[in-house]
């Protein structure tokens, strides 16, 4: 299944969701008993065909979350995060640190997050439990035998805030997706964004608040909270002081 993003059974993940665009892109090379099931039997309906086929649907927040969430903390710091960069702001140069969590992964045998930022450095494993094996293998992390109650989290610096002046900045995430051959699942995706409320001010955050798309401003942190199934793009918008 595809988480965020994912495959054949995959998860995938922006910055892939695809940061993990903030683009990744979770794998899953095993079938899960459903998916065996099926293999094994005539019919020609696929899992997963009368399901949603991409659109971007927001789901009613449920009482009791079962479903795979990722929880993705931003920081857009005030100065340079690099100390060997000759870039003196973090903010004109677009860089900022991402801390991205899985949490209740589809259990399987095998399963990857594939990263597909254009520019992402200093990708690390900093946490994994109820995960036979992990490792990272250049952008991809690998996994094997993963159990029910299962959690693994990423750490990297994405340069993916933009900017054509100078004084307005986009913060682009996503797309976040979860899926497994032509359907998209429920999924649930938090994003934490700390920024220097006496550098940045927000302009606008798409989509627009919603039932299944919670949004709460506070000086210098965003919190967003999405309950979805199909294709997911955040953008959030700031202005210069």
């Amino acid at each position: 299944m595809r988480v965020g993003g994912s495959a054949v059974g995959k998860m995938a993940v922006p910055f892939a969701i695809g940061l993990l665009a903030l683009s990744q892109l979770l794998s899953a090379a095993e079938f899960t008993p459903e998916q065996e099931k099926w293999l094994e039997s005539d019919s020609l309906e696929a899992p997963g065909s009368r399901v949603n086929e991409g659109e971007l649907s927001f789901l009613p927040r449920p009482r009791d979350e079962t479903i795979p969430y990722s929880k993705n903390v931003i920081v857009i710091h005030p100065d340079s995060i690099d100390p060997d960069s000759i870039d003196a702001d973090s903010i004109d140069a677009g860089w900022i640190s991402l801390k991205q969590c899985h949490h209740r992964l589809d259990s399987v045998p095998r399963l990857e997050i594939v990263y597909r930022y254009k520019h992402i450095r200093d990708l690390r494993i900093v946490e994994q439990r109820g995960i036979g094996d992990v490792r990272l293998v250049g952008q991809t992390v690998e996994m094997t035998d993963i159990e029910r109650e299962n959690r693994v989290c990423i750490e990297a610096e994405v340069q993916n805030l933009y900017s054509d002046d100078g004084w307005y900045f986009r913060l682009v995430n996503g797309p976040y997706h979860r899926q497994f051959l032509d359907g998209y699942y429920p999924y649930h995706v938090s994003l934490h964004i700390a920024y220097p409320p006496e550098r940045l001010e927000t302009v606008r955050t798409t989509p627009r608040e919603q039932t299944g798309f919670d949004i709460d401003y506070q000086s210098g942190r965003i919190d967003i909270h999405a309950w979805f199934e199909g294709r997911l793009m955040i953008e959030v918008d700031f202005r210069k002081k």
